[in-house]
């Protein structure tokens, strides 16, 4: 009888060890759990990303992809638009002007934009850009940057002007050229109403 007693304590102590064990267990799974982050809150549906995402590709095709240089004539001063880059340019205002001939002179290197102010797509470069060929140039040598308002990668002849900023007292310079305007129409537009 005496091993069938020791037998039912040594059973029941590892019952008690057992469930010791599982209490410890228990108590380690909660503080794991209570370690865990909690999960967050959407602040975006999950179908967000369908919409958004095209949204904007489709915004950047247009940016990049459109667009073009167009001049209104007015009868004191002119508009010239690059998509969403537009210059008013008073004729009382322009000091010099002149005629950029790519046959005579070559084609003229548009250099590269200035800041984050411009436009320069694979369509249009419309902005200030660094002098490129016009620094190398005596004439313009001490304007450094220009307003430039064109096509990417144009070959062509461009209009070149001076127009005296009232505000900051210096001249800025501008060079126009692009496929869609008639370059001669606008040079001989300054000529004639400035009397240069």
């Amino acid at each position: 009888m005496a091993s069938d007693s020791q037998r039912m304590s040594k059973e029941e102590k590892r019952q008690a060890r057992i469930e010791r064990q599982n209490e410890r267990l228990a108590k380690y799974q909660e503080k794991q759990q209570a370690k865990q982050p909690r999960a967050r809150k959407k602040i975006l549906p999950e179908s967000w990303g369908k919409y958004v995402v095209p949204a904007v590709l489709i915004i950047w095709l247009i940016l990049t992809f459109s667009g073009s240089v167009s001049i209104r004539y007015n009868e004191e001063s002119f508009d010239v638009k690059a998509f969403v880059k537009t210059a008013n340019v008073a004729y009382e205002n322009i000091t010099s002007v002149e005629y950029y001939s790519a046959a005579e002179s070559g084609t003229l290197d548009q250099g590269r934009m200035q800041g984050f102010l411009g436009l320069d797509t694979l369509r249009l470069k419309a902005g200030t850009y660094d002098g490129g060929d016009l620094s190398s140039m005596e004439k313009y040598a001490g304007f450094g940057n220009y307003q430039l308002y064109a096509d990417s990668r144009y070959k062509g002849d461009y209009v070149l002007f001076t127009v005296w900023d009232t505000v900051y007292e210096v001249d800025t310079l501008y060079a126009i050229g692009a496929k869609t305007i008639d370059v001669q129409e606008l040079y001989d537009t300054i000529v004639e109403k400035t009397g240069l």
